[in-house]
């Protein structure tokens, strides 16, 4: 599940700009700054390991909810 990397910059420029004391000619660098965080976070939780994936089937034939298959995943995944 990727994240919403552009959500994540406006929250975290927002969070930045609550401060009084920013200047208006910094902006665009704290914006870009904003960018350049949200990314690393996105890379960051993109580069985890995913462990221990079970899944089961189950069919509707006679009788409905049987299990009719079982997989389990034993190596980590990577997120996409």
């Amino acid at each position: 599940m990727p994240l919403n990397k552009d959500t994540l910059r406006d929250d975290l420029l927002a969070a930045f700009l609550q401060n009084d004391e920013i200047n208006p000619d910094s902006i665009d660098i704290l914006k870009s700054q904003m960018q350049d965080i949200a990314k690393a976070i996105d890379d960051f939780v993109r580069s985890g390991d995913i462990n221990g994936v079970a899944t089961t089937i189950t069919g509707s034939a006679t009788p409905v909810g049987v299990v009719t298959g079982a997989g389990v995943q034993t190596t980590p995944v990577k997120m996409n």
